[in-house]
């Protein structure tokens, strides 16, 4: 067992294509690997942004805010529970829970409109929040009823 002497040991041969060499062997499949990686994320990101217009979609169609119909039957139903539970509350809580749920004040708001320190704020949307469950006539109230 001898060594070869054509100094051929150790080299790896790339089968070219037409003559080719063995850089532009190796460019052109760099070129395609990466086209096929671009190719490959773009249409992921197609699909994506197909699934989310799909649930953008479904939502929309729930979304009392955007549907007239909803929003109607919504109104009907609700609201003579949601103004009765309201009228119960104290003055006060109930200025503070309207400014924040119908004004959609932040609590910060409230506090500078009304000069009620933040916890002030709070303990009253929570005591509207806790009240509406107790008065309510019906299951509606709101806040969810939690298990205990």
């Amino acid at each position: 067992m001898s060594s070869s002497s054509s100094g051929s040991e150790g080299k790896v041969f790339f089968p070219s294509r037409q003559g080719g060499n063995i850089r532009s062997f190796l460019l052109r499949s760099t070129y395609n690997a990466a086209i096929s990686i671009i190719r490959h994320n773009l249409s992921a990101l197609n699909h994506h942004d197909s699934v989310v217009r799909e649930v953008e979609e479904y939502y929309a169609r729930y979304d009392v805010d955007r549907s007239e119909i909803l929003r109607t039957l919504y109104s009907r139903d609700i609201r003579p529970i949601l103004d009765n539970a309201i009228s119960k509350l104290p003055p006060r809580c109930r200025e503070v829970f309207l400014l924040s749920y119908v004004e959609h004040l932040s609590n910060k708001e409230i506090n500078a409109r009304l000069g009620l320190s933040l916890s002030t704020v709070e303990n009253h949307i929570h005591s509207a929040l806790m009240s509406s469950s107790k008065l309510s006539s019906s299951s509606f109230s709101l806040m969810p009823q939690m298990d205990v």
